[in-house]
């Protein structure tokens, strides 16, 4: 490989060449000019510049002409100069604004001034800045021109460009980007020429990629190119210029050129598009859409991306994404994963470097397994249902698998069969694996069972839809007959209490009938009763006995309801009941009440009666109680429904109609007794209830000639009267009349119209009599006529003749009126003109013989006595009209003068309390004065009078004296009232008293209340008063007793209304506003004292209520750097606060304050922001203060402040890191936290990914411990996390500087490459043999844990399960030496991994497969090609049959011989013919070490040579005999069980002489051997056995760890020329069993004895350690532990004839057997052989004749 990229770099030297030219810069001068040195002088050395590098030119002269005033510069064309920044040395008189160029002339002048004096150096310096070079320098001479104004000719300064080295990159240039990497190896080729003096050396600067290679060399390998490779890059990324230096031998250099290389260390970032940290689920032949976005940074650039497909698809190996421009994408993948779960799908990135990122990974989720479904309802066993019916639905739907399962996605269930809908969709129910459905109602065509199906889908898009609901439908109602009423009583009726037996026959051929839906509805039979359950009555009849408690009669319809089990009801039946509750029907015809008995009468009883129902009519019976003393009468039938009895004659008391109940029975004893026959009993003569005689005109009595009306009312309540016999006999009242015959007036009334005829008065009495229909009369009644025939006696009584009236007046008429016949009817008085509008006034009789008028009002034209006329009637109209009345009448009223009011006092003014005297003067000229009617209302005066009576005082004069009593001020109107004796008033006048009551107006000035004072303050009293009234002012005064020693100051009346006193001082305890009541009095002692000065009084500081630090939210004290809020309330009830006043000192907490004054807060608050600043902690004191506004001050008060200052200390407990951790783990936090100051107030734990939860609340546990044991692992990150805890105190003061840490370990175990391990060579395993169970485990993170249980071994073996054990600290697991004990099949054993953060693996992927096959191969057939070889050593062809159904063939021997599988169940090979007759054995041996043997063949050779002449032998030197006796040995291990086996083999098709055989299924690794010829064909083949094989007499030497036979075919042996075996032993076998690694040693069996091999230790991978062993020959070996002994090598017994001597002539024939040519042609030797040979067979017969 280095070859090849040495050449390819020289071929990359030969194809680049590329020129750099190096200028060389020659300054020269003649004339008068003289340059200095070269004339130009630039930065990389004289007379040198680089092209297209900048760099300044210097030109430095001296003009020896003479002075300079003027100078110019010519520049050649290529070469430019500006005036940015030049430089002037040796020049005067000048600076750069005396230099100008133009176009390529540079001037320096300064007019006629001298800028440079002769002889004297100057220098013109253009900095890189101001020369501009041209592109092409190369080979060109330039010519700069100097004149000055002393020198006008151009003096010539040249620039003569010699080739400095000309360097062109071959590789690593800027026009093509090469990328290379750390440990990459620079190959670094550069052209480079120099035409004139040649390249002298060349470097290059690699320090930014190598440091400590710094400037390395470049080597001329050939022609121009130079080249170095023998450093590598160490450098981080990026572009890197490395400058090549190149010098030619004219020591010129040219370093303008750069290697550039680009360093990319970093690989691509890979960014999962798809299938990433979300779990996208899929299943199996779903096409995976595989999307990353790959980034190599400003890197080399991505240059392949591949994912490993055999990860989801083991058909695939690596395959390659595509770029579209944006992504990497493969949308080819289909996935064929035997994995559940998580599949990681690595993803590789190359960039052009060769940078790989193959750390990340597809996840894509595999869930191969459909949802396992149980069907809840409906089953087969839940009710039926019917159309209508609601369905409900309901799955139990999971994805098995646990975190490797998909979940379900959707349930749905086909209901077309059962619904309109298609589908039902299935809602899940809390997470839980319930789905249901119950939104649909079942409508379906058709009956019985119908399956629904239900397809359930997880999110793979697995489906299980083999699960059916089943639900049970009828829709056909159930069918009902047969519907029959028993009657208990006999009659086809019942009645209310009686019995019937209701019975139909009920039949469902569907869901059957629901028994207890069989019911009826027996309300329309007992109210009590509705719907009942039927009683079976055997088969599908039912029957229900029922109490009748129903009184109607009639059909009584019995509801039939039947259910059957799908709720189906037939309610279209029904049963009929005849009740009979009625009584019969009655009907009377007589008697009927139509005609009127007496006692005595016969009655004739007849009745219709029929019976409603079917029972029939029983009896007919009449109650004639009432009627007669019998009681009751039974009719007889006398012919149909007619009843009669006609032998009841009337007896009775009773009258008037007689009702005589017939009581009818049916023959189910209903009665109907509703029936009245009705009699019409008359016993009685008529009543006169009424006997009156009615007067005309309201009179009680008649007088003669007058017409008096007689009236009756007579009356019969039965038979009724007989109207024409009412009569009255009138011959008392008139003697021309007798009986007359009265008119019937109406109803009962009769009258008669009789005039009087008589003379007498008094009372006259007039019989009457009457007669009913029945002829029964009265005639005990009369009528009383009253007659009267003199006039009443009138006697007047009021008014007399000394009574006074005035109009307006009632007028009491009283007289008393007498008649002593009929009474006073009526009597009236004429007025007269007492009334202008009434002329008569009617009288009132008033009791006794008294007649009134109280009502009439005297209005009279006339004055004086007036007469009144008095008319009576009797009430016979009699009357008398001879008496009158008289009365006076006077309506005129008195006269009233001279009123007035004399005041006791003289001040013309009384208060309450004073005396006042009224008088006037009253007279009247008609009827006189009424003395007593003099009166004055003096309520104005005194509330508790009213109308007083005045006193005379002679005369007509009349006076009072009056105590006033009145508190109001002003003239109160005392009305006058005199009346003459006809009550004629005069009210119009009255007597005006001035009344003063009111105190004085005061009005207070000072104090009022607007200032306060204080104790010693001057007060000024000064009041404005004035009286109300009219007697003036008398004094003012003032109660001090409140604020002075003074209890009252006098005022003096200053001026005008003002009051004054200007002494008082203050000299009180009390404070606050206190009033100070003014007395101002008037000249009759009115007082105010109502009004008050107002006098504020404060003698007390302000009053602290509270005072206190308030600290931020929840916190008790404040930390230095925090913040405290101070707060005083503080009040001064009387003057007030002066809020300036409220100050703290606060330096005990901030030193750079002293006394602030506090903020308002409102009302009484005041409060102070305060930063702390000290470094003190603890309780500190903060003094306060406030004055009121009489500046009295509060100096007591203080705030304390808590202030600390100290951090909490956290101490973390757990976790310590030392855990691991999984996502739903239950991770224990655990802290002390320790506060000095003011306590922990919270503590939390940031949890930095653990939980979805930004952090974990820590709850104090107690004694310093913080703990939070409900936080659930929820991590989206892995590996060690620190979870900070951040504690606070109460006062925000907080450690955040000590973390928790956990392990979190969310990945399970990645078990791959589980294998199980069977006897070497062999693919399955029989009972009774051992496996081995192998299985690479791994865990990045936690580490697998100490236990991997295998599940399911139970089936295969003994043990209910095994745990596979850890091979020292590597990634494998083994459980050795399973034995097997199973039936026969292929297993697979589920390993569960579990890591030491409980990550458990259970993924499908990690199985053993383990074939049991306990049968042995078959054999069908065996032919041999000739059973009569004609020459010994002839090939003889085997061919074999041979099947197994189990684990298949392995290996089939014949004689020892392998042969070969040649298809369909044959296996061929060729065997060698020996001599005489043989037994041709056959071993067929399956894949699982079962093995069948046949020696079913046989061929019969040649005759072996006689003695004389049989010196031949066998190709080994062996006759026929001796070497089946031999191989025999060799190959029998009887009794001794093959464990494993383990074949395998080489064609060759370059033939070697030597060849190794590598073995992997036994403790045999491999088998070496060289041979004498070339070897094309080798076979092996390694048999592990059980225990040492029976026919070997001795155990192997030492303690053995196997016994094995090892054969080599396919090579004859006499080629073998040596030979060697590698094998293994367990380094566990060793350390249980104390050996050492030297001691172990292979031992090989000869025939006769344990031969120890020569064996060495190779190799030790810590399971195993690897031996070596050298091997004369191949049969049985045992590997065991070394022994020195001598007898463990060689059997015992007898020397003669014994095993021993068999194995030692065995052994000694094989140790002589001929190895070369040389040997086989020494004349006698196959002789000698011959003998040995017929010996060995000899000692072997014996031996197996002993046996």
């Amino acid at each position: 490989m280095i070859k090849e990229e040495t050449k390819r770099k020289k071929l990359i030297l030969q194809l680049g060449l590329v020129l750099i030219l190096v200028l060389l810069t020659v300054i020269s001068a003649s004339a008068a000019i003289t340059p200095a040195g070269n004339g130009v002088v630039t930065i990389y050395g004289d007379n040198t510049t680089e092209h297209n590098v900048p760099t300044y030119l210097n030109f430095t002269a001296t003009e020896d002409a003479g002075d300079i005033t003027s100078l110019n510069i010519t520049c050649p064309g290529d070469i430019l100069l500006s005036n940015g920044s030049v430089t002037l040395t040796g020049f005067e008189n000048v600076s750069a604004s005396n230099i100008t160029i133009n176009s390529n002339v540079v001037t320096i002048s300064n007019g006629s001034s001298i800028i440079v004096p002769q002889g004297t150096e100057f220098s013109i310096n253009f900095s890189d800045s101001d020369v501009l070079f041209g592109v092409n320098l190369d080979n060109v001479t330039y010519t700069f021109n100097v004149n000055t104004s002393v020198t006008t000719t151009n003096v010539p300064i040249y620039l003569t460009v010699d080739g400095e080295p000309s360097v062109v990159p071959v590789n690593y240039t800027q026009s093509s980007t090469t990328w290379t990497k750390n440990g990459t190896t620079l190959m670094f080729n550069a052209s480079i020429t120099d035409d004139v003096s040649g390249v002298q050396n060349a470097t290059v600067d690699i320090t930014s990629i190598n440091a400590s290679a710094g400037i390395i060399d470049l080597y001329n390998t050939f022609s121009d190119y130079w080249t170095n490779n023998s450093f590598m890059v160490n450098a981080v990324d990026g572009e890197y210029n490395l400058p090549v230096t190149s010098y030619d031998n004219a020591s010129l250099v040219n370093n303008s050129v750069n290697f550039t290389v680009w360093v990319d260390n970093t690989e691509p970032t890979i960014t999962l598009n798809t299938y990433g940290d979300t779990a996208t689920w899929v299943s199996n032949g779903t096409t995976i859409s595989l999307n990353a976005t790959v980034d190599d940074g400003s890197g080399s650039g991505v240059m392949s991306v591949s994912v490993g497909g055999g990860a989801i698809n083991n058909s695939l190996g690596p395959v390659s994404m595509t770029y579209d421009g944006t992504y990497w994408i493969n949308n080819t993948i289909i996935v064929a994963s035997s994995s559940q779960g998580a599949v990681y799908v690595p993803i590789t990135a190359t960039d052009n470097v060769s940078n790989v990122n193959s750390t990340v990974n597809f996840t894509v989720w595999v869930d191969n397994i459909e949802p396992n479904v149980i069907a809840i309802s409906p089953v087969s066993t839940d009710s039926w249902v019917n159309n209508g019916s609601v369905l409900y639905l309901n799955v139990s739907a999971s994805d098995p698998g646990n975190s490797n399962a998909s979940n379900i996605s959707s349930v749905t269930v086909d209901v077309s069969s059962v619904n309109s809908s298609t589908t039902a969709t299935l809602s899940n129910v809390g997470g839980t694996d319930y789905w249901i459905n119950n939104s649909l109602l079942v409508f379906s065509s058709a009956e019985g069972s119908i399956d629904l199906q239900i397809g359930a889908s997880d999110n793979a898009s697995n489906v299980n839809n083999s699960v059916n609901l089943t639900l049970k439908v009828d829709n056909t109602n159930p069918v009902v007959s047969n519907e029959s009423v028993a009657y208990t009583s006999g009659f086809n009726a019942v009645n209310s209490s009686g019995t019937v037996l209701l019975n139909f026959t009920a039949t469902d051929a569907t869901s059957g009938l629901n028994t207890s839906a069989v019911m009826i509805n027996v309300s329309n039979l007992n109210n009590s009763l509705t719907w009942e359950t039927m009683s079976s009555a055997g088969g599908n009849n039912f029957t229900l006995s029922v109490i009748v408690d129903n009184s109607s009669t009639g059909t009584a319809v019995v509801p039939i309801s039947v259910a059957d089990n799908a709720t189906n009801t037939n309610t279209s039946q029904s049963i009929s009941v005849v009740l009979d509750n009625s009584g019969p029907a009655v009907t009377g015809i007589t008697p009927d009440g139509s005609q009127w008995l007496t006692n005595g009468s016969t009655i004739d009883i007849n009745v219709s009666s029929t019976d409603i129902g079917d029972a029939g009519v029983q009896n007919l019976m009449v109650d004639v109680s009432s009627a007669n003393a019998t009681g009751t009468a039974n009719l007889a039938n006398l012919a149909g429904d007619y009843w009669t009895n006609s032998s009841l004659t009337v007896l009775t008391s009773n009258e008037g109609i007689i009702n005589l109940t017939v009581s009818a029975y049916d023959n189910l004893s209903n009665l109907n007794n509703s029936v009245n026959l009705t009699i019409k009993v008359d016993n009685s003569a008529p009543v006169f209830t009424t006997n009156e005689s009615v007067y005309p005109g309201g009179m009680n009595a008649i007088n003669n000639g007058g017409i008096v009306t007689l009236n009756v009312t007579v009356t019969d309540a039965y038979s009724g009267v007989n109207a024409s016999t009412v009569m009255v006999n009138a011959s008392g009242i008139n003697s021309s009349l007798d009986w007359v015959t009265m008119n019937p007036a109406n109803g009962d009334n009769y009258t008669l119209d009789v005039i009087v005829n008589t003379s007498s008065s008094g009372t006259v009495v007039l019989p009457v009599r009457a007669a009913d229909n029945l002829s029964m009369w009265n005639t005990s009644a009369s009528i009383s006529v009253e007659i009267d025939v003199a006039e009443p006696t009138v006697t007047p009584v009021s008014p007399v003749s000394s009574m006074w009236f005035k109009d307006g007046d009632v007028l009491d008429l009283n007289v008393t009126i007498i008649d002593t016949g009929t009474g006073v009817k009526n009597a009236t008085v004429a007025l007269n003109n007492v009334n202008s509008t009434i002329t008569t006034a009617i009288l009132e009789h008033a009791g006794s013989n008294y007649w009134v008028n109280n009502s009439l009002i005297v209005d009279s034209s006339s004055e004086g006595t007036i007469n009144l006329s008095v008319v009576t009637y009797d009430n016979a109209t009699n009357v008398n009209n001879s008496v009158n009345m008289t009365i006076n009448v006077d309506n005129t009223i008195p006269t009233v003068s001279n009123e007035l009011a004399a005041y006791p006092s003289g001040l013309n003014v009384v208060k309450s309390g004073g005396t006042v005297l009224l008088n006037f003067t009253a007279t009247d000229a008609t009827s006189g004065l009424n003395a007593s009617a003099v009166m004055i209302n003096v309520s104005n005066l005194n509330s508790s009078l009213t109308w007083e009576t005045m006193s005379s005082a002679g005369a007509d004069n009349f006076t009072l004296s009056v105590i006033v009593d009145n508190s109001s001020t002003g003239t109160a109107v005392v009305p006058v009232s005199v009346a003459d004796n006809s009550t004629n008033m005069n009210t119009s006048q009255s007597i005006s008293v001035v009344l003063d009551n009111s105190e004085p107006l005061v009005t207070g000035i000072t104090p009022d209340g607007s200032q306060w004072v204080t104790n010693s303050s001057s007060i000024d009293l000064n009041v404005s008063s004035t009286d109300v009234g009219s007697a003036g002012m008398s004094s003012v005064t003032v109660d001090t007793s409140d604020v002075s020693a003074a209890s009252t100051a006098v005022l003096a009346n200053s001026a005008g209304n003002y009051w004054t006193n200007s002494s008082l001082t203050v000299l009180t305890s009390n404070e606050g506003t206190i009033n100070l009541t003014v007395s101002s009095y008037d000249n009759i002692s009115n007082v105010n004292n109502s009004v008050n000065l107002t006098l504020k009084v404060d003698n007390s500081a302000p009053v602290f209520t509270n005072v206190e630090a308030v600290y931020l939210a929840g916190m008790t004290g404040v930390r230095n750097g925090g913040i405290v809020t101070l707060n005083a309330t503080v009040t001064d009830a009387y003057s007030g606060l002066n809020a300036s006043t409220v100050m703290v000192n606060a330096s005990n907490i901030n030193s750079s304050l002293d006394w602030v004054t506090m903020t308002s807060a409102g009302g009484d608050d005041f409060t102070l922001t305060v930063l702390v600043n000290t470094s003190s902690s603890g309780t500190l004191s903060l003094p306060v203060k406030a004055a009121d506004n009489m500046s009295l001050w509060n100096t007591s008060a203080s705030i304390s402040v808590e202030v600390d200052g100290t951090d909490p200390a956290v101490t973390a407990i757990s976790p310590t890191g030392s855990q691991w951790f999984k996502d739903g783990d239950t991770l224990d936090l655990n802290t002390t936290i320790v506060d000095s100051g003011t306590g922990v107030k919270n503590a939390t734990v940031t949890l930095n990914g653990v939980n979805a939860s930004t952090f974990a609340i820590l709850e104090y546990a107690g004694s310093n411990y913080w703990i939070n044991n409900s936080l659930i692992v929820d991590s989206s990150s892995e590996g060690t996390i620190n979870l900070t805890v951040v504690a606070y105190d109460n006062v925000s003061n907080f450690d955040n500087s000590v973390n928790l840490s956990i392990k979190v370990d969310n990945t399970e175990p990645l078990v791959l490459d589980a294998q199980t391990e069977y006897a070497t060579g062999y693919t399955a395993v029989n009972n009774g043999s051992t496996i081995t169970l192998n299985a690479t485990i791994s865990d990045a993170l936690s580490g697998v844990s100490s236990v991997m249980s295998i599940d399911n071994v139970s089936s295969i073996s003994t043990s209910d399960n095994v745990t596979l054990t850890q091979v020292s600290s590597t990634d494998y697991w083994k459980y050795s030496n399973l034995e097997i004990a199973g039936a026969e099949g292929t297993y697979l054993l589920n390993v569960t991994a579990s890591d030491e953060a409980g990550n458990v693996n259970s993924s499908s992927s990690a199985t053993f497969e383990v074939i049991i096959d306990n049968t042995d191969p078959v054999i069908y057939n065996l032919t041999l090609s000739t059973e009569s070889p004609g020459s010994y050593g002839e090939s003889i062809n085997v061919s074999v049959n041979v099947s197994d159904a189990g684990s298949g063939i392995k290996s089939v021997t014949a004689a020892g011989t392998a042969l070969t599988d040649q298809g369909s169940n044959i296996w061929n090979g060729t065997i060698s013919a020996g001599y005489g007759a043989n037994t041709v054995t056959v071993v067929a041996t399956d894949n699982a070490s079962n093995a069948v043997t046949n020696t079913s063949l046989s061929y019969t050779g040649p005759t072996a040579p006689s003695s004389s002449s049989s010196s031949s032998s066998s190709s080994d030197g062996m006759s026929s005999t001796t070497r089946e006796a031999f191989l025999a040995s060799r190959n029998t291990y009887e009794g001794a069980k093959i464990v494993t086996q383990d074949s395998s083999g080489k064609v060759l098709s370059d033939p070697v002489k030597v060849v190794s055989v590598q073995l992997t299924r036994t403790e045999v690794t491999g088998v070496e051997v060289e041979s004498e010829v070339d070897i094309e064909k080798i076979s092996v083949s390694v048999q592990k056995l059980d225990s040492k094989p029976d026919n070997i007499p001795g155990s192997a030497p030492g303690n053995v760890h196997s016994y094995l036979n090892i054969e080599v075919s396919e090579l004859d042996s006499e080629n073998i020329a040596g030979a060697s075996i590698t094998f293994k032993v367990e380094k566990s076998w060793l350390e249980e069993n104390g050996i050492s690694t030297d001691d172990v040693v292979l031992s090989h069996y000869t025939g006769s004895a344990w031969d120890q091999l020569e064996t060495s230790v190779s190799s030790d991978d810590g399971e195993y350690v690897y031996y070596v062993a050298k091997t004369p020959g191949f049969s049985t070996f045992a590997i065991s532990t070394r022994s020195d002994s001598e007898a463990e090598f060689v059997s015992s017994g007898d020397s003669t004839g014994s095993d021993a001597d068999s194995g030692e002539m065995e052994s000694e024939a094989a140790d002589e057997m001929p190895d070369t040519e040389e040997d086989k042609g020494t004349p006698g030797f196959g002789i000698l052989l011959g003998i040995m040979g017929v010996s060995m067979v000899a000692a072997l017969i014996r031996q197996k004749n002993r046996n």
